[in-house]
């Protein structure tokens, strides 16, 4: 939830779990309501909740990507119950709790509930996010299906004096350059073709931005993929990624 949007983001690639787990991006028809509580000083209170159609029932051992429902659609009479929950310290500090419970199928009986934690922290020259997804999928017949993934990322900015003086200081006195590193991984446990399936994946990420103003971000990464079973994403692949990003 911190850095969902792609150019604000220190990696290229969206986190696995931001894929398969919560299966941004993700839009829904329903009814919304948010806002913002004053604690004093810059320390804030977000909230977010929700009612909306949900999930469908194609939650299986590969995700919830295939789950999300079009525009206008939605599979049963139940609707879901989603929120967010945010405390944060100016653009130092946030810690997220979000939730998810409605039922999924297409009879509207069995439940799909899920809860996360998201989290980042700035100190000095050092980003530090993370976030962790649970999902539990009731099943017919035999355990829940369990679908759930993390990420932890750091971004170090280096150089920044050098950076902000003579001629490119005077022409980006915002710029900056960072080192990133990324852990993740997801494990899917769940019904698939019949059958009952555990997947997994996990990916690390080392890379490089350079921000020569807050709008602008080119980005070189390194990415290392492992899949031992089936590909949830990628699968078992080594890769070198680059991107341009434009805020507007």
């Amino acid at each position: 939830n911190v850095d969902h949007y792609a150019p604000n983001r220190d990696v290229i690639s969206k986190p696995l779990v931001s894929y398969v787990v919560a299966p941004s991006d993700w839009t829904d028809n329903g009814l919304g309501l948010s806002g913002t509580v004053l604690l004093g000083g810059e320390w804030v209170l977000r909230y977010d909740t929700a009612v909306v159609a949900g999930l469908d029932e194609d939650v299986t051992a590969l995700g919830t990507r295939a789950a999300r429902q079009p525009f206008g659609a939605d599979n049963n009479n139940n609707k879901a119950l989603v929120g967010r929950l945010g405390w944060k310290y100016g653009g130092a500090f946030e810690l997220g709790m979000s939730g998810y419970d409605g039922a999924y199928d297409d009879d509207g009986q069995l439940p799909l509930s899920g809860w996360a934690v998201d989290a980042l922290a700035v100190v000095g020259p050092l980003r530090l996010t993370g976030e962790f997804d649970h999902f539990a999928a009731g099943q017919a017949v035999g355990p829940d299906a369990r679908l759930e993934g993390w990420y932890v990322r750091a971004a170090l900015d280096v150089f920044t004096r050098l950076l902000r003086s003579g001629r490119h200081g005077e022409l980006f006195p915002e710029a900056r350059v960072s080192l990133v590193g990324q852990v993740e991984r997801v494990d899917l446990a769940g019904p698939l073709e019949g059958t009952w399936e555990e997947n997994s994946e996990e990916r690390l990420t080392l890379g490089l931005n350079y921000r020569p103003a807050s709008s602008w971000v080119l980005k070189l990464d390194r990415e290392w993929r492992r899949a031992p079973d089936r590909a949830l994403v990628f699968g078992d692949e080594e890769a070198w990624l680059g991107s341009i990003g434009f805020v507007f």
